[in-house]
């Protein structure tokens, strides 16, 4: 009887970070907290944002590989500004008080991934983050005899290493999570206030100086695509 050839196998899935591969992710993530007189309350309105994620491979060296890329992030904390202007509307019914947050974040990363089996499904890996935040609160009231318009920003520089992992499954999905620490290097607050009573200016105020800059533990999580 003439033997039967069968086919060879096929190869194994590569899921490692490969140079020229992209990853590309999205999700949520922690804030650091601002620190000084009412950080706390500062920290809760942007405690969390939407996240997206970058990472292109740059060369591999063993069970090792190197990644560039960037990440943005926006935060707003829907369901307390809501419930907050909720509030204002129903106890102040006359004229019309908003009150509005949000935090925007851009970093440069830079990652060293380890990988010692190219089959495997976990890829953990260290990374290191630099770039802007900015923080901004506004309230603005609109009254029959008083109107008032008030701001406050901060923007800062943060330094953020993590230890991040990626679950890589079939066809390059990725299930991934990053627990690390802000550590902000620099921060500027900017205010402005004006208030105007019967159509005259009473107060028209602006305000600039040095803070201390948001730091603390910052979590993400995310999915995504290895391409």
């Amino acid at each position: 009887m003439a033997a039967i050839e069968l086919p060879p196998p096929p190869p194994a899935h590569v899921r490692w970070l490969e140079a020229g591969d992209l990853e590309l992710r999205f999700g949520t993530g922690t804030n650091p907290r601002v620190r000084g007189d009412a950080g706390w309350a500062l920290w809760a309105l942007s405690w969390w944002g939407f996240e997206g994620a970058a990472d292109l491979g740059l060369v591999r060296l063993g069970p090792f590989a190197l990644s560039a890329g960037t990440q943005v992030s926006y935060g707003t904390p829907i369901v307390l500004r809501t419930a907050t202007n909720g509030a204002l509307a129903y106890f102040i019914p006359e004229g019309r008080t908003r009150v509005r947050a949000r935090s925007v974040a851009l970093d440069a990363r830079g990652a060293l991934h380890i990988s010692r089996k190219e089959d495997s499904f976990v890829h953990p890996y260290f990374v290191s983050a630099f770039g802007p935040r900015w923080l901004m609160v506004e309230a603005a009231r609109d009254g029959s005899v008083v109107d008032a318009r008030a701001s406050w920003s901060l923007m800062s520089w943060a330094f953020t290493p993590s230890l991040g992992i990626d679950i890589v499954l079939n066809r390059g999905f990725v299930i991934n999570g990053e627990l690390g620490w802000s550590q902000g290097v620099q921060a500027k607050a900017e205010s402005d206030v004006s208030l105007t009573a019967l159509g005259f200016s009473v107060l028209d105020e602006q305000g600039l100086d040095s803070r201390e800059a948001p730091r603390g533990m910052v979590f993400s999580t995310a999915l995504g695509w290895r391409f």
